[in-house]
């Protein structure tokens, strides 16, 4: 019988179930250093540096669904490095996938430096995150691609987008008021036809 690793597992629990407790290869070491990174609730999570440390040291040795479940980890962790967060940003769309959907370490600019440097699939990864800004949008429709396009139609995004303009808007007579008050209302579709 195989033994199979499990980071969740305590060395007692692993004891019990026949399965080991300790990491054993570059994988495994990597899962367990990001857990423990990633867990705000543990007396021995890793260090900012320690785990940037552990991370460059082993990411060129693992596999391709430990990227993958690294990077879905880090996607969630409000204090994930951003130099980390960019390099799974740029790689395969099934590992940068929930980093660009999700991941709170990238920036706005960011976010428009990666729409102009990856492919239109990272883009339409891109299209489904709830905080776009106004430029992200219009740069993401100004590549006039379908999957894109209809990705951003169906963000639920923009109707927080269009009280964040609205908001800024300067109001300077009461029927602007009402103009500005009604552009917030539009139904989302309207709004993104008004960023083209």
């Amino acid at each position: 019988m195989t033994q199979h690793f499990d980071p969740a597992l305590s060395p007692l629990k692993a004891a019990r179930n026949g399965l080991r407790s300790e990491p054993q290869s570059h994988d495994e070491l990597l899962m367990v250093a990001t857990s423990r990174f990633c867990d705000t609730d543990s007396r021995d999570r890793l260090g900012h540096r320690q785990y940037i440390e552990a991370f460059e040291l082993l990411i060129g040795s693992v596999t391709q669904p430990t990227r993958q479940m690294v990077a879905r980890l880090l996607a969630f962790c409000p204090f994930a490095p951003r130099e980390l967060v960019l390099k799974f940003a740029y790689d395969k769309l099934d590992v940068a996938l929930p980093i660009l959907r999700n991941s709170q370490a990238l920036s706005q600019l960011d976010l428009l430096t990666l729409i102009n440097r990856v492919s239109n699939n990272h883009c339409a990864a891109i299209a489904m995150r709830p905080d776009l800004g106004a430029t992200a949008v219009k740069a993401l429709r100004a590549l006039k691609d379908e999957t894109v396009s209809s990705y951003l139609n169906a963000n639920e995004a923009f109707p927080v987008l269009a009280t964040k303009v609205s908001a800024e808007v300067e109001v300077d007579s009461p029927s602007r008021a009402e103009e500005v008050k009604e552009t917030a209302q539009e139904p989302t579709h309207a709004i993104a036809d008004a960023l083209d």
